[in-house]
């Protein structure tokens, strides 16, 4: 048998212009239920519906809520302990945000496709090492610090572990030196100095710079709390966060980028079929013809897609 998803789990993967009009259609029915006129929230909430940042929908209840997928990681090593997301370098300085790794779903993407950006991006340096084990589904709903509408956070969590010890995954070059004075009290830990042996910084590829370390679940939970995230505020002020770290992360993620690119062959496709796959192959006249052919039988509802959305809805 099949399994039913339901129609939140969906959302995020329809075209933009249906996200686009199901958002609009669920940001009138939270106006006329309130009874009010139109809010400077309602212009930029219409605005990121329209960029396709930000999915409404009305559920089963009636009521206007936002959806999230978010795509995460749970990667665990030998000794039980899983990777943790400590945060990121924003000017100069770490900004803290201890999470599992993960992104948001993009337009019209699957969980597959999202989990593909997440183990391609900082984790590139780990992937060779990675065997997923199994997914499971959470979601938990709270009011969004974006929006004041009540939001679902859909979570697909892709369970991992590491086919390597640690210590021969090449990790050296980029550990944080950190300075810790004196012991800190935290659930699992005699002094910080034992999360600062086990923390490394990674490069995206895109500018951006990560900090990871790896935590049991109670350790996790502390430094989630806010005195948990002050204390690593406080070790990375003492961090070894110079150009000479940042390079070594970059040049670890391009290493690791060749190495995998050379297991992943790009392979032409044989089939009649060929070509329709990105760049690879070949098109034929008569192919080219068609697809624009469809393309410009597209154009006409799309726009009128847009047009009942941003033109003739008075939101």
């Amino acid at each position: 048998s099949v399994q039913l998803a339901s129609f939140d789990i969906l959302l995020s993967m329809l075209p933009l212009q249906y996200r686009q009009l199901i958002g609009v259609v669920a940001l009138m029915k939270a106006r006329k239920r309130d009874n009010r006129a139109r809010t400077t929230e309602d212009v930029e909430v219409l605005q990121e519906i329209k960029k396709g940042k930000m999915n409404l929908l009305i559920n089963s209840n009636g009521d206007t809520e936002r959806i999230v997928s978010l795509v995460v990681v749970s990667l665990q090593r030998e000794d039980g302990k899983f990777l943790v997301e400590l945060g990121e370098l924003v000017d100069g300085a770490a900004a803290i945000d201890c999470k599992l790794p993960g992104k948001k779903q993009k337009d019209s993407e699957t969980a597959t496709a999202t989990l593909g950006r997440v183990l391609n991006g900082t984790l590139c340096i780990l992937r060779d090492h990675i065997v997923i084990t199994k997914t499971t589904s959470h979601e938990t709903n709270q009011t969004s610090k974006r929006s004041s509408f009540p939001t679902k956070y859909l979570r697909t969590m892709n369970h991992g572990e590491l086919t390597c010890p640690l210590s021969m995954l090449g990790l050296q070059a980029v550990f944080i030196s950190m300075v810790t004075q004196g012991s800190v009290s935290t659930p699992g830990r005699t002094a910080a100095a034992d999360l600062a042996a086990d923390s490394f910084i990674a490069a995206d590829g895109q500018g951006g710079y990560f900090f990871y370390s790896w935590m049991d679940s109670d350790e996790f939970e502390f430094y989630k709390t806010l005195a948990g995230k002050e204390i690593l505020q406080r070790m990375f002020v003492g961090a070894d966060l110079t150009q000479d770290a940042l390079a070594a992360a970059t040049d670890l993620y391009m290493a690791s980028k060749e190495a995998l690119q050379e297991l992943e062959p790009v392979v032409v496709p044989k089939s009649p079929l060929a070509g329709s796959i990105g760049t690879v192959g070949a098109t034929t006249p008569a192919e080219s013809e068609s697809r624009n052919s469809v393309t410009e039988s597209r154009r006409p509802q799309e726009e009128i897609m847009s047009s009942i959305c941003f033109s003739r809805v008075p939101v």
